[in-house]
């Protein structure tokens, strides 16, 4: 206990489960286990510094808002559904102190300060800045010869390091993750048709990585002809085995955990702006208490 890691932050999806001994599939009982141990870990109770109750707390409130989340989604979309004041706006706290301040005389110092301090950066506020700042692998050719040897490397190297991305839907669309989370490379076409890439993939994979060794370890065909029959045997073979069900399932599956992942950095964000609420409320107080 004493060698725990009591930053939520740090803290993946999976981590969370392994925490409380959950697997994917968590249910009701499960998290009546879980709270029941956070309560346990109360500083009363078990004698522990406060920040290991505060910590455990944390951990259960993400693990109820996806369980939330989770029931959610069984839920008839079409049906009007009644909320509550609490989870459309949980709790306004502290408005007298917020109030004061404002009628503070250094009122635009303290907030900058304030707001410097606990803005939360996404990671795709972070770009490539620093990357670009780096002269890093920028070698410059002497010579015809030598230009050719760099794209040579340039190309074998890029083919080692190449992703294998399985058949996924066609999908054309615009816009940025609910999370500010950025994919490994981004890229598609402006409205005017425009194609634009990423700019890191832009400049590190400069030239495409095919070379003769992708010809030469392929299957060689005599004419265009044999090449077409080969192709319909193949498909006509794919056609028949296919198991579309099982697809259907793995598709969904991963889309689950998609939609899960997503709404536990939600989850996650939220936890981290409760903190950081907590953590300005008694700044304020010190403050307006003229402490």
């Amino acid at each position: 206990m004493e060698n725990l890691d009591l930053c939520i932050s740090n803290y993946t999806y999976e981590d969370i489960l392994d925490l409380f001994k959950f697997d994917n599939n968590f249910d009701e009982e499960d998290l009546k286990k879980a709270k029941k141990y956070v309560l346990m870990t109360h500083p009363d109770k078990s004698g522990l510094d406060k920040e290991y109750f505060f910590f455990f707390s944390s951990a259960y409130r993400l693990v109820y808002k996806i369980y939330l989340f989770r029931n959610r989604t069984k839920e008839d979309t079409c049906v009007d559904r009644k909320y509550t004041a609490n989870e459309v706006d949980e709790e306004l706290e502290n408005e007298d102190v917020w109030k004061k301040l404002a009628k503070h005389n250094d009122f635009n110092t303290i907030f900058n300060k304030l707001f410097e301090k606990h803005k939360q950066n996404s990671n795709e506020e972070d770009g490539y800045r620093d990357w670009l700042k780096q002269d890093q692998d920028v070698e410059v050719a002497k010579s015809k010869d030598d230009m050719e040897r760099i794209i040579f490397e340039k190309k074998s190297n890029l083919r080692q390091l190449v992703v294998h991305q399985s058949v996924g839907d066609m999908i054309s669309s615009g816009g940025t993750s609910i999370t500010g989370n950025v994919s490994t490379y981004q890229s598609g076409v402006f409205s005017d048709g425009l194609q634009y890439d990423d700019v890191k993939r832009a400049y590190t994979e400069s030239v495409v990585p095919v070379t003769q060794e992708d010809y030469t370890s392929r299957k060689q065909y005599s004419s265009i002809d044999e090449y077409t029959r080969s192709r319909k045997e193949t498909l006509q073979e794919a056609l028949e085995t296919a198991d579309h069900s099982s697809r259907l399932k793995e598709q969904k599956y991963a889309e689950d955990a998609d939609n899960i992942s997503r709404a536990y950095d939600l989850a996650k964000a939220d936890e981290e702006t409760r903190r950081q609420r907590i953590e300005i409320a008694s700044t304020l107080l010190k403050i307006t208490n003229g402490t």
